[in-house]
């Protein structure tokens, strides 16, 4: 049977003694990864020693189901990844400094994959003012599964690391208004400036080579104002807005010694949103019109008990479609379970009514303070409208977890 004929089958017959050798090495670097934390010194993990360190290390595989159209022969019908995070922070007096690293091993193509995803300084030299500057999360806005008032920054709920990098820039936080611990105001009051670098995860998306240094002029001037009235059915009401300095001119290679020019103009963001608590639902609604689209989501969710059911809608005029996202989860003392589900509805060009589905369902168990297993299995209608990997039908793992 031929590679073109059959790739899976091919592939998993070239590729199997490689695979379990990918295995046994997977195995043997978490065994020395939980060696290696079991000797940290306890002093590192109290906050009068020193810096606190935490992290986890991370092993998962199962079970994949490849379209049938994939024309790639090294395709695997399984996978299994080895992660590790570590968790720095250090506070003296008015200085704060904290950095979050994760790394991660492919099991299937053998590639590791660094990322610093987030390095910042904090210096807060009263209660009404802080800076930061290094790489540092931008994240706003009530909804889980959709977030249009953040520009910036994407979500997905089937992604553990969706947005984890930061954006590189400095920022700057007031607070005119607080709620001090006695009380003393019914209200409270958060402004932010921030200047951002273009990079990867910012909204200037345009590829850089490695090493080179971005072009400041392309930097995204980002605004904040978040107003939280804890008397009021907990309510939250922010505005922000970015704009995002593309001015100018980006020279593209077309081909080899051929190069092209594009005048890019600069771009403008603004979004507000509105979180309450009412008779138990908490409701949130987000909004934004950027110069490309506009679109808005709402969301609810209502705890009862061991009980959490979520359910958001979102809208985007960019790909004229709707989308539904629903969430029941049960949670105990150690055990957790969810299930997950999220809809591309079709546009009125469309010839079906559902363009894309993707469900999920999840459980976890703590074992011990320290060790989580976890077990998943998904289903996806028409992936490749929702991931830009390798899309898969249904796949099913499971994983362990050592936090320390």
């Amino acid at each position: 049977m031929t590679n073109k004929t059959n790739p899976r089958m091919n592939a998993r017959r070239i590729n199997t003694r490689l695979i379990h050798a990918q295995r046994f090495a997977s195995f043997i670097a978490l065994c020395a990864g939980l060696l290696a934390l079991c000797m940290i010194p306890l002093s590192a993990q109290n906050p009068g020693d020193g810096p606190e360190l935490a992290g986890s290390i991370r092993t998962e595989g199962g079970y994949l189901g490849l379209r049938d159209d994939i024309p790639d022969g090294a395709a695997a019908d399984w996978y299994g990844a080895f992660s590790a995070s570590a968790r720095i922070r250090e506070k003296a007096g008015p200085a704060n400094f904290f950095a979050a690293l994760w790394c991660g091993y492919d099991a299937v193509t053998g590639d590791w994959t660094p990322s610093l995803d987030e390095a910042w300084a904090e210096l807060t030299p009263t209660e009404f003012i802080a800076g930061k500057i290094g790489r540092f999360g931008v994240r706003f806005g009530p909804c889980l599964a959709f977030n249009p008032a953040n520009a910036l920054a994407a979500k997905d709920p089937f992604d553990d690391r969706a947005n984890k990098v930061g954006l590189d820039g400095m920022v700057v936080d007031f607070y005119p208004l607080s709620l001090p611990a006695a009380g003393e105001h019914s209200a409270s009051l958060a402004v932010r400036a921030a200047l951002l670098l273009p990079g990867d995860s910012s909204a200037d998306t345009s590829a850089r080579g490695a090493g080179e240094i971005p072009d400041a002029g392309k930097s995204t001037a980002h605004g904040e104002l978040v107003l939280f009235l804890p008397e009021l059915a907990q309510t939250e009401i922010g505005i922000a807005g970015n704009i995002r300095h593309q001015g100018g001119t980006d020279i593209t290679e077309t081909a080899p010694g051929v190069t092209s020019s594009t005048d890019v103009t600069s771009a403008r963001d603004a979004g507000a949103w509105v979180s309450a608590d009412l008779a138990g639902f908490v409701i949130g609604l987000e909004g934004t019109l950027r110069s490309e689209e506009w679109g808005g989501a709402a969301s609810v969710n209502r705890r009862a008990g061991d009980w959490l059911a979520i359910a958001e809608a979102s809208y985007m005029s960019g790909r004229d479609s709707w989308q539904g996202f629903f969430r029941l989860g049960w949670s105990a003392e150690d055990s957790d379970i969810a299930l997950s589900a999220l809809c591309d509805f079709g546009s009125k060009t469309s010839q079906s009514f559902i363009e894309a589905a993707r469900t999920a369902i999840e459980a976890s168990r703590n074992v011990t303070d320290f060790l989580v297993l976890e077990a998943k299995a998904s289903w996806n209608y028409r992936p490749e409208r929702l991931t830009t990997q390798v899309p898969v039908e249904y796949s099913a793992g499971v994983a362990v977890e050592y936090f320390y």
